[in-house]
Protein backbone atom coordinates (compact mmCIF):
# COMPACT_ATOMS: atom_id res chain seq x y z
CA UNK A 1 0.00 0.00 0.00
CA UNK A 2 2.82 2.38 0.70
CA UNK A 3 4.56 1.58 -2.71
CA UNK A 4 1.03 2.69 -4.34
CA UNK A 5 0.55 5.73 -2.28
CA UNK A 6 4.46 6.66 -2.69
CA UNK A 7 3.82 6.26 -6.79
CA UNK A 8 0.77 8.63 -6.50
CA UNK A 9 -1.91 5.66 -7.34
CA UNK A 10 -5.67 6.50 -6.82
CA UNK A 11 -6.78 3.02 -7.02
CA UNK A 12 -5.30 -0.11 -5.41
CA UNK A 13 -6.44 -3.62 -5.35
CA UNK A 14 -5.58 -6.30 -3.30
CA UNK A 15 -6.82 -10.03 -4.11
CA UNK A 16 -5.72 -13.16 -2.01
CA UNK A 17 -6.33 -16.37 -3.54
CA UNK A 18 -6.01 -19.54 -1.51
CA UNK A 19 -2.58 -17.93 0.43
CA UNK A 20 -3.10 -20.66 2.87
CA UNK A 21 -2.41 -23.37 0.51
CA UNK A 22 1.20 -24.05 -1.07
CA UNK A 23 0.00 -21.97 -4.66
CA UNK A 24 -1.84 -19.28 -2.84
CA UNK A 25 -1.08 -15.52 -3.91
CA UNK A 26 -1.31 -12.23 -3.56
CA UNK A 27 -1.92 -9.56 -6.20
CA UNK A 28 -1.56 -6.11 -5.64
CA UNK A 29 -2.71 -3.54 -8.58
CA UNK A 30 -2.46 0.01 -8.68
CA UNK A 31 -2.33 3.03 -11.59
CA UNK A 32 0.42 4.86 -10.20
CA UNK A 33 3.55 6.56 -12.06
CA UNK A 34 5.13 2.54 -12.69
CA UNK A 35 8.74 1.97 -12.85
CA UNK A 36 10.57 1.51 -16.08
CA UNK A 37 14.07 -0.82 -15.81
CA UNK A 38 16.52 2.06 -14.47
CA UNK A 39 14.44 2.82 -11.51
CA UNK A 40 14.08 -0.70 -10.55
CA UNK A 41 17.56 -1.43 -11.12
CA UNK A 42 18.89 1.80 -9.82
CA UNK A 43 19.07 3.61 -6.44
CA UNK A 44 16.24 2.82 -3.83
CA UNK A 45 16.84 6.29 -3.02
CA UNK A 46 16.20 8.08 -5.96
CA UNK A 47 13.67 8.57 -8.95
CA UNK A 48 10.02 9.91 -8.86
CA UNK A 49 10.94 12.09 -5.48
CA UNK A 50 12.27 15.51 -5.27
CA UNK A 51 13.42 16.93 -1.58
CA UNK A 52 11.27 19.90 -0.21
CA UNK A 53 12.24 21.16 3.23
CA UNK A 54 15.09 21.45 5.31
CA UNK A 55 14.61 17.78 7.14
CA UNK A 56 15.10 16.58 3.50
CA UNK A 57 11.72 15.42 3.12
CA UNK A 58 10.49 13.82 0.40
CA UNK A 59 7.39 14.37 -1.39
CA UNK A 60 5.69 12.72 -4.55
CA UNK A 61 4.91 14.76 -8.33
CA UNK A 62 1.36 15.12 -6.81
CA UNK A 63 2.64 16.26 -3.73
CA UNK A 64 2.29 13.43 -1.00
CA UNK A 65 4.56 12.93 1.89
CA UNK A 66 6.61 9.67 0.67
CA UNK A 67 5.93 6.99 2.69
CA UNK A 68 8.26 4.36 1.99
CA UNK A 69 12.05 3.89 2.17
CA UNK A 70 15.07 1.79 1.25
CA UNK A 71 12.89 -0.97 -0.68
CA UNK A 72 11.29 -2.05 2.54
CA UNK A 73 8.07 -2.82 0.55
CA UNK A 74 10.70 -5.48 -1.66
CA UNK A 75 11.93 -7.26 1.68
CA UNK A 76 8.59 -7.69 2.87
CA UNK A 77 7.59 -9.61 -0.16
CA UNK A 78 10.27 -12.32 0.67
CA UNK A 79 8.50 -12.40 4.05
CA UNK A 80 4.99 -13.04 2.85
CA UNK A 81 5.77 -15.00 -0.23
CA UNK A 82 8.86 -17.57 -1.98
CA UNK A 83 8.44 -15.77 -5.16
CA UNK A 84 7.85 -12.58 -5.85
CA UNK A 85 6.52 -11.36 -9.64
CA UNK A 86 7.05 -7.80 -10.05
CA UNK A 87 5.21 -6.18 -13.59
CA UNK A 88 5.31 -2.43 -14.32
CA UNK A 89 4.58 0.28 -17.13
CA UNK A 90 5.78 3.89 -16.24
CA UNK A 91 2.81 6.21 -17.36
CA UNK A 92 5.05 7.38 -21.14
CA UNK A 93 6.17 3.66 -21.51
CA UNK A 94 4.90 1.53 -24.13
CA UNK A 95 6.18 -1.68 -23.10
CA UNK A 96 5.84 -2.95 -19.50
CA UNK A 97 8.93 -4.77 -17.07
CA UNK A 98 9.07 -8.16 -15.67
CA UNK A 99 11.22 -9.41 -12.65
CA UNK A 100 10.77 -12.43 -10.81
CA UNK A 101 12.13 -13.18 -7.98
CA UNK A 102 12.97 -16.52 -6.22
CA UNK A 103 13.35 -15.78 -2.67
CA UNK A 104 14.37 -19.18 -1.64
CA UNK A 105 17.66 -18.87 -3.52
CA UNK A 106 18.74 -16.26 -1.11
CA UNK A 107 17.68 -18.40 1.97
CA UNK A 108 20.75 -20.80 1.56
CA UNK A 109 24.32 -19.84 3.56
CA UNK A 110 26.22 -22.15 0.56
CA UNK A 111 25.52 -19.27 -2.72
CA UNK A 112 27.35 -16.09 -2.73
CA UNK A 113 24.69 -13.78 -3.52
CA UNK A 114 26.42 -12.62 -6.79
CA UNK A 115 26.01 -16.26 -7.82
CA UNK A 116 22.06 -15.53 -7.54
CA UNK A 117 20.57 -14.29 -11.23
CA UNK A 118 16.63 -13.22 -11.35
CA UNK A 119 14.80 -13.19 -14.25
CA UNK A 120 13.39 -10.06 -15.77
CA UNK A 121 12.38 -8.94 -19.15
CA UNK A 122 10.84 -5.82 -21.19
CA UNK A 123 8.09 -6.43 -23.10
CA UNK A 124 5.44 -4.55 -25.12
Amino acid sequence: MKNAHDADASMVSIQFRGVGAPDGSITVTDDGCGMDLETLLGPLDGAGWQRQGGAGGRVTSRGRRVLGEKGVGRFAADKLARHLELVSRSRDADHEIRAMFDWDAFDTGARMLADIRNRGRSAP
